[in-house]
Order: C-alpha cells, then sequence, then structure tokens
C-alpha cells in the first residue's frame, strides 16, 4: 500500500492483515516502485497524490515492468477525474476518501479473483496454443508419410505389375498350346497360376485406384452407355467364376437399352465387383442382378443368398481394408478395398450406393446412377431424325 499519510496506511495495513493478506508499506511512489522491483507482489493500492512521485506516474512505472499487476488508486472527492485517467491508463478500480476498510476490501477481493481468473486463462490458453502447435506438427508428419505411403504404393504397384502381366501373358500362351501341348496335370498347376497373377493384378489396380482416390486424381470418361449390357458382360466373364463355388448367377434385366452417361469401364468395375462378392459369399446358392427404372435414373441391384451382414456394419463395409465379415463365414479372404472403390465410384457418377442386409437372409447391394442431361440430347437428335 502507497500513501503519505501514516495514519491511513497503519490503518489498513492492519484491517488487512487481518483480512489474510501479507501487506508492505510506503510512504511515496519512488519507495514503493524500489520495493517492487525487488518483491512479488500482486495487488498494489495508491494515492494519487504523493510527493517525489505520484499515483499516476508510479501506475505507468508498474505497467511498464509488469503489465498484469493489479493497480487500485485512491483519490479525495475533488480528484476523481484523475481517478478515472488512472483507469484509462491500466488502473483496475478506485476509492474515494474518506476510506473504509471493508470496501477495500471488496475490492481487493474482486480484483484478486479476476487476477485468479487471468491466470488460469492464460494458463489454458499456453496449453490450447501448445496443443494446436503439437496438432499441427503431428499433421505435418501424417502428411509427410501419406505422401510416403502413396508414393510408396504407386511405384510398388508400377513396378509388379508389368511383370506379372508378362507372366500372365506367358502362362496364357502356354495353355492355349501356343509353343507346344502339355500334361494334363501341368495345366492344372498353369491354370492355378493363372488365376492367381490375374487375382495379383486386380490388387495391384485396386490399389493405384485407391491411390488416385487419395490423392483426388480419379478421372472418369463418360460416354453414352447402356448399362443392361454392361451387367450382361460382367455376368458372362463371373460364370465360371460362379461355377467354382457351386453359384448359379442370373440376370433380370429389362428388354429395351438403359443409357446412362458414364465411364463404361468404372461402371463395369462395380458391377464385376458387387458380383464376385456376392458369389464368394453364397456358396452353393444364387445370385441375381437386377437392372431397372429409377427416378431420373437407372437403379441397379445385386443380390445373393450368404449369411447376411450385421446392421451396425452397413457403412463400415464400404470403408478402405474393410473386408465383409460375417459371423457364419470367416474363410473368404481379400483387402476391403474393393466396396471402397465402388462408392468413390459411384458418388463421383453423382449417384448413390447402400446395401440392405439381414443375417442370415442374405444381402442387397443398391445403386443408382443419375441419366444425365446428355442422354436426353441424344434421345432428342434421334426423334428428330
Amino acid at each position: 500500500m502507497v500513501d503519505d499519510e501514516p495514519l491511513i496506511t497503519n490503518l489498513f495495513e492492519t484491517s488487512l492483515r487481518e483480512a489474510g493478506y501479507l501487506t508492505e508499506i510506503a510512504d511515496n511512489g519512488k519507495k514503493a516502485m524500489e520495493r517492487f522491483l525487488y518483491g512479488d507482489f500482486n495487488i498494489v493500492i495508491t494515492d494519487i497524490n504523493m510527493p517525489e512521485m505520484d499515483g499516476r506516474s508510479l501506475l505507468d512505472n508498474l505497467k511498464s515492468v509488469k503489465p498484469d499487476v493489479i493497480v487500485i488508486v485512491i483519490t479525495g472527492y475533488p480528484s476523481v477525474d484523475s481517478a478515472i485517467e488512472s483507469m484509462r491508463l491500466g488502473a483496475y478500480d478506485y476509492i474515494t476518501k474518506p476510506i473504509d476498510p471493508d470496501t477495500v476490501i471488496n475490492v481487493i477481493k474482486r480484483a484478486w479473483d479476476k487476477q485468479s481468473l487471468e491466470l488460469q486463462k492464460a494458463d489454458l490458453l499456453k496449453r490450447l496454443q501448445e496443443a494446436n502447435l503439437r496438432l499441427t506438427e503431428a499433421n505435418e508428419m501424417l502428411k509427410e508419410l501419406d505422401q510416403l505411403k502413396s508414393h510408396f504404393i504407386s511405384t510398388v504397384s508400377h513396378e509388379l505389375r508389368t511383370p506379372i502381366t508378362s507372366i500372365k501373358g506367358s502362362i496364357g500362351l502356354i495353355l492355349n498350346n501356343t509353343i507346344g501341348s502339355v500334361d494334363d496335370d501341368t495345366k492344372e498347376l498353369l491354370n492355378i497360376c493363372y488365376k492367381n497373377t490375374d487375382r495379383l493384378i486386380r490388387l495391384i489396380n485396386n490399389l493405384l485406384d485407391i491411390q488416385k482416390i487419395e490423392a483426388g486424381r480419379f478421372e472418369l470418361n463418360r460416354e453414352n452407355t447402356d448399362i443392361r449390357r454392361l451387367v450382361e458382360e460382367c455376368a458372362t466373364a463371373l460364370k465360371p467364376f460362379a461355377m467354382e463355388f457351386n453359384v448359379t448367377l442370373c440376370s433380370e434385366l429389362p428388354d429395351s437399352k438403359i443409357i446412362v452417361f458414364a465411364d463404361k469401364d468404372r461402371i463395369s468395375q462395380v458391377i464385376y465387383n458387387l458380383i464376385s462378392n456376392g458369389v464368394k459369399f453364397s456358396r452353393g446358392g444364387r445370385v441375381v442382378i437386377t437392372v431397372g427404372n429409377a427416378e431420373q435414373g437407372v437403379h441397379v441391384m445385386v443380390s445373393d443368398t450368404g449369411p447376411g451382414i450385421p446392421h451396425g456394419k452397413f457403412d463400415e463395409i464400404f470403408g478402405r481394408f474393410n473386408l465383409v465379415k460375417t459371423v457364419s463365414d470367416t474363410t473368404v479372404k481379400g483387402t476391403g478395398l474393393g466396396l471402397s472403390i465402388c462408392k468413390a465410384i459411384i458418388e463421383e457418377h453423382r449417384g448413390k450406393i447402400w446395401v440392405e442386409s439381414l443375417p442370415g437372409k442374405g444381402s442387397v447391394f443398391h445403386f443408382t446412377l443419375p441419366k444425365d442431361h446428355e442422354e436426353k440430347r441424344i434421345s432428342n437428335i434421334e426423334q428428330g431424325m
């Protein structure tokens, strides 16, 4: 406390100490400043009008040394303007004479509470800034790791695809007796090799597709495409595969064409994947592909008689590396990439893909595609001819 009137300082020193505050007294601003520099003070109560260094000068010096120190000024009624000016310069509050000790203690309590809140706020802000810094650094590391992963997948996939394609082609030549005949046992082994190289090529292509999706370089080559024909081609290609699993493969298709403006290779990839998944999970059962018109688009369904999917897994199975697993069939192997790629392809076409399933009752995978204006434009041309 800083005041040049001993009566006031003695009174308040006693009152403040009784209230539990450690208090030091100075009779002018200069002495107060000297003590402040070598002590640890949270609150300074100072008169404005004092010799050697007045209260406003003391306030200015205190704030330059410790900006968060709380300063309360004491003033007589004629000096209220000076007190208000002191508050503008950074004082917390002012008290007018004559002074009541209880009033001073209440002001100090409010000031102490304010400082405690300010310190908590500063501490929380510091922690938040440190956490944000750590999060930013972690994100940068994740970006670098993601770039390394994408580069690794792309490089390895390209390096593997060429020799594996060459191996597949060479095995195909042998199986077709192009370079001479082979016995049945050898053919059986070569067929196994051929199928496995085909599986590896699909895996490599899936990895490359995932890399393109993550990099935002997944492009579509759209053209007017008959969805019915794509289903027929995929079903025909997968019939030998279905026979291996003793699965009946059926198509329910409309009599007329259903044209969509889409990337036919990518949509074929979706259909192929959904049918092959259905076959793998429907050993000894049935897979049906249905095509029909939907509101402003086309609706494709692939239903199977497999063990079904738990309700809580419907969204999860379209995530990357999430293999469709069921309680009753844990023998099906795979990478879990196919459905996530299907989802990306359909959504890139502004369509929707989803599944309906009941455990023990099989599953139905749906996707819809908009027909788009390109099909309408061609229809109008045909009508005008």
